[in-house]
């Protein structure tokens, strides 16, 4: 339930600063666009939580909010001139024509980036659901309408192995995140025994 009301008081708020950003700048691609809808998201967030009774405002929330948004800049609201566009579905094909054109630190930056820019995002779900399976497909699902919207808006390509690195990277930060919850229960365990 909080994960639900989290996932459409953040998607009502970026549409809002969206439109408000478009209607200052005329586009939503450089920026100062960004920083501004960085920081009316994250307004719009807290102020709608703020009204809404029960709905507690953590560090997670607040974290969450902000990377999100600023996740939501990077992969939708991009400049078309700096991307491609089109349809990769066989898996492993393309990351394996990467591997052999590209240097050692471009080859990093591409599969790190798309690995660990997602680490928090399972870090995130974990704390909101508690469920690894959930956390996992909650992350699949975004990151399919995600790699859609870039192909529609000709601000990328579907491609499946990002799509994988995602999912792996979304795992890698959940797996995290339930490891830190059971140190924290063992440390309770062990506070209490003392």
């Amino acid at each position: 339930m909080k994960l639900r009301f989290f996932s459409f008081l953040f998607l009502s708020s970026l549409a809002i600063s969206a439109i408000c950003c478009y209607f200052i700048f005329q586009t939503l691609t450089d920026t100062r666009s960004h920083m501004m809808l960085i920081c009316l998201t994250v307004s719009l967030v807290f102020l709608i939580s703020n009204i809404r009774n029960g709905f507690s405002i953590n560090w997670h929330f607040i974290m969450g909010t902000i990377y999100f948004t600023w996740m939501s800049t990077l992969l939708i609201f991009r400049s078309v001139h700096f991307s491609s566009h089109g349809w990769n579905l066989v898996p492993f094909v393309h990351s394996f024509q990467m591997l052999q054109s590209l240097s050692l630190t471009e080859i990093i930056w591409y599969f790190g980036g798309n690995t660990l820019l997602f680490v928090p995002m399972g870090f995130f779900f974990v704390s909101f659901t508690t469920s690894l399976k959930k956390s996992i497909l909650y992350g699949l699902i975004i990151m399919f309408v995600v790699e859609i919207t870039q192909v529609m808006t000709n601000r990328g390509v579907f491609d499946i192995d990002d799509l994988i690195m995602n999912v792996l990277g979304i795992a890698i930060g959940g797996l995290m995140r339930i490891g830190l919850m059971g140190l924290g229960k063992n440390q309770k365990v062990h506070n209490t025994n003392c």
